[in-house]
């Protein structure tokens, strides 16, 4: 709503900078017609605003006549609810484990976090949100937690993010190779050896 007021310049009708005009004129019976004018946009506001609204906040505007008044009842509303959320998003980022799971689910469910804290007017920065990332990495990725966080600056989320996908990529691939040369060790042990008259010799 806050780009489409300001877009349209009407934002003051909401945040208490317009105050409506007399509603008479000097001679006290005529009715004012900037009054009439400010209250009828007033009203499309109202309108327009309670439209976007679900129904149980909607339920919570009866009473509140002007987009003004009606504006600071969900600013009200939606701060109690935002601190409350904030306190409980900062909770799962601090306590969020990688566990098992690949960097990239990892690193999706802390953008979500981080992207709902933005949306609940707490963001957090680069910093912050490279630290979450960091802090509950396995041994794995020990040699990298420490490079990074010697560094004077940190790396951005983005670049960190390409740095741990390499290193996964590497880990999984290293982890693959002991399987492998184990499997052809033994297939090469358990081998017949053949003699030059043609016959195998099998040798434990």
């Amino acid at each position: 709503m806050v780009p489409y007021l300001r877009g349209q310049d009407l934002f003051h009708f909401v945040d208490g900078s317009s105050k409506p005009p007399s509603r008479l004129l000097s001679d006290k019976t005529t009715v004012n017609p900037n009054f009439l004018a400010w209250t009828k946009m007033d009203q499309m506001i109202l309108s327009v605003k309670i439209s976007t609204l679900s129904y149980n906040l909607i339920a919570q505007m009866v009473g509140h006549s002007t987009s003004q008044v009606a504006w600071s009842a969900i600013e009200k509303l939606f701060a109690s609810q935002s601190h409350a959320r904030v306190i409980q998003l900062r909770y799962q980022l601090a306590t969020i484990s990688k566990g098992a799971s690949f960097v990239f689910y990892y690193f999706r469910k802390l953008k979500h976090l981080s992207d709902t804290m933005c949306a609940a007017s707490a963001p957090i920065s680069s910093d912050e949100f490279t630290s979450y990332l960091l802090v509950d990495l396995n041994s794995d990725y020990d040699a990298l937690v420490t490079s990074v966080t010697a560094r004077l600056e940190l790396m951005s989320p983005e670049e960190l993010y390409s740095f741990l996908l390499t290193l996964e990529s590497r880990l999984v691939h290293s982890n693959h190779l002991p399987m492998s040369t184990t499997l052809s060790a033994n297939y090469t042990s358990s081998s017949p050896h053949f003699n030059n008259r043609g016959r195998g010799n099998y040798r434990g």
